[in-house]
């Protein structure tokens, strides 16, 4: 870790507790955000917060939201006699 940079350390943490975040790949991050890009790390950061603020499992199926329902379940013209079995709700996204 780098002496005297406790915030910049704290920030190399925070990317390499992410999944497939290495140690090196986090450092590069930390350094694009804070010395070669920093309007995109305030960017990066006020989305960071809206999306934890805002998106929520949906009530009736898990996944991703930012309403009570997601769109899947909310429309009215679905079939609801035809399921979509996925392991896990992140499935959905790709």
């Amino acid at each position: 870790m780098a002496k005297g940079l406790e915030k910049f350390n704290e920030l190399v943490e925070s990317f390499a507790n992410l999944p497939t975040i290495g140690k090196k790949t986090a450092i590069r991050l930390a350094y694009h955000l804070c010395i070669n890009n920093q309007i995109d790390g305030m960017k990066l950061a006020h989305n960071i917060e809206n999306a934890i603020r805002f998106i929520k499992p949906c009530g009736q199926c898990g996944a991703l939201s930012e309403n009570e329902l997601c769109e899947i379940c909310s429309d009215e013209e679905r079939n609801k006699n035809i399921l979509c079995i996925v392991e896990s709700p992140k499935d959905i996204l790709t």
